[in-house]
Formats: C-alpha cells, structure tokens, sequence
C-alpha cells in the first residue's frame, strides 16, 4: 500500500511602497503612497505604477512604480516570491535628490522545508547626493550567502545565521564600536552588541546592505557612521536597512528620521516579503 503524500500549501505574503511618511512640524501631515501594493494569498502578479508628485515643497518625485510577484517555478518547487519597489528623481527638501532608487528582493521558499533563500540583486542607488555632492553606496549583494546549508537551502533561521551577526558586528565597528565619540542614536541602533544579547530584535535582526559609500569628500556636509549619514539641520539618514522579524524579510533602500526645523519621518523604495508553507 502506498504511503499518503501530504499536498504542502503555500501562503503568500508580499507587499512594495515606493514612498510614504510622515510630517510633525511646522506642520502636520502623512505623504502619500499612492503605489503601494500588497501580493494575494494565492500569487500572482500586480504592478501599480503612479506619475510625478509635489508634496508641500517637501517631497518631489517624478515617478514611482511596483511590483510583487508569487509563483512556484515546478511540481517540486520552490515558490518564489519577487518584490520590487522604484522611484525616479526624488527630493527631499533639495538636501536627499537621487536619480533613481530601486528596492528589490527575491524569497525562495524550499518544496521541503520552510527557511528561504534571499536575494537582492536588483537593488540599487543611481546618482545620489546629498546637498548636490554625488556619493555612491556600497552594496553587499553577497550578504545573504555564506549561509548554513548552503549551497542548497538554509538550514537554520536568517536571525539565527552568523554569517549575517558578524556583519552586524562590523558594521557597528565601523560606526564607532561603542566608543565615547559615538553618538546615542547610533549606540541604540547597536545596543545589543554592547548588551551582550543574541540579536537586536527578540526573534529577528537589522542590519544593512550598504557598507559605506565612495566619493566622500572633505567639504561633505553630513558625518557618516557605517551606513547611515547625519546632516547638521536636516536629519538622520540611514540607507539599504534589512529588518529579519521572524519569517518576514524586509529592505528599505533609504529611510530618514527629519530633525529641526522639519521633523518627521521618511521612507522610499521598501520592499517585504513573508510567505508560509503549511504543513
């Protein structure tokens, strides 16, 4: 008699925002996203694409577009689910402008087994400056290899995996290591390598694509801590930031905490993907 094979299902999950935030003074309002699109449970495709937009003479940008796609490749796996979010000729309070900023991850999920692949390949900056100064950030797409179980599939949970702890470890060296000339903001954003804790999430991780940036010169207007920049009267700027949260895997390509005289919150060109194969 032959043994029963349980049918495995998987539930996709995925969703892209071009742009969106926040303004907390001299005043108050959300900035629109008016691309943002979530992936059906069952797959698919769905592309949403919006033209230029002025916001308050705060946020300019002349388009943005994304993707999200679910499918699985064969019988055997395994599913595939691509995120992709893009934004051209964005300006933010003429001190962030880029050309283009694309956020794209790809999450294979195993026929046998539940921790994905991750990749990023499509990720990008194109001519991005702060204050006019052009500086180029430098990606890792090679940060999710490396990983147990590889060259197959992963064998332990992304949070769990220390190819990805120790460049956490050495982006917060490159930060300032917890010296008394690292700043707090940057210290919290570290705080448990200094704690002594496993990870800086309870089940999850953050850490970055970006490893620096080249072109940076003498009369740049900002300081930079391993791969975010502060700008004196303008903000926190922190690029390429990978959140692991459990089973959900996100990127936001550029992300700005705004200080005096505009305060509020930014982001652009975040993708996130999840999905769950059952049983």
């Amino acid at each position: 008699m032959a043994e029963n094979t349980i049918e495995r299902t998987h539930y996709y999950h995925a969703d892209a925002s071009a742009i969106g935030g926040y303004i907390t003074r001299p005043f108050t309002g959300s900035v629109p996203s008016h691309s943002s699109v979530s992936l059906p449970l069952v797959g698919g495709v769905l592309e949403r694409e919006r033209k230029g937009k002025k916001w308050r003479n705060t946020v300019n940008y002349s388009n943005t577009s994304t993707t999200v796609s679910g499918k699985k490749e064969d019988n055997e796996g395994p599913w595939v689910t691509d995120v992709t979010a893009a934004i051209d000729d964005l300006n933010i309070r003429e001190i962030v402008t880029a050309k283009r900023i694309v956020g794209q991850i790809s999450v294979e999920h195993p026929h046998d087994g539940h921790v994905p692949t991750i990749n990023i390949t499509g990720s990008q900056f194109v001519d991005l400056r702060i204050s006019g100064i052009p500086i180029e950030p430098i990606i890792n797409y090679n940060l999710f290899e490396g990983y147990e179980g590889a060259p197959g599939f992963p064998t332990q949970p992304w949070s769990e995996q220390q190819s990805l702890h120790k460049h956490v470890e050495k982006q917060f060296k490159e930060a300032g290591g917890g010296t008394e000339e690292t700043p707090a903001w940057i210290k919290h954003h570290f705080h448990w390598l200094e704690s002594g804790e496993k990870s800086n999430t309870r089940d999850g991780l953050v850490c970055s694509i970006v490893d620096g940036f080249k072109g940076v010169p003498d009369n740049f207007p900002g300081k930079v801590f391993a791969h975010s920049i502060y700008v004196r009267d303008f903000g926190r700027i922190f690029f390429g930031e990978v959140i692991i949260q459990g089973g959900t895997y996100s990127l936001s390509m550029i992300r700005i905490h705004l200080g005096s005289p505009v305060g509020g919150a930014i982001s652009a060109a975040t993708v996130r993907s999840n999905g769950k194969t059952e049983p």
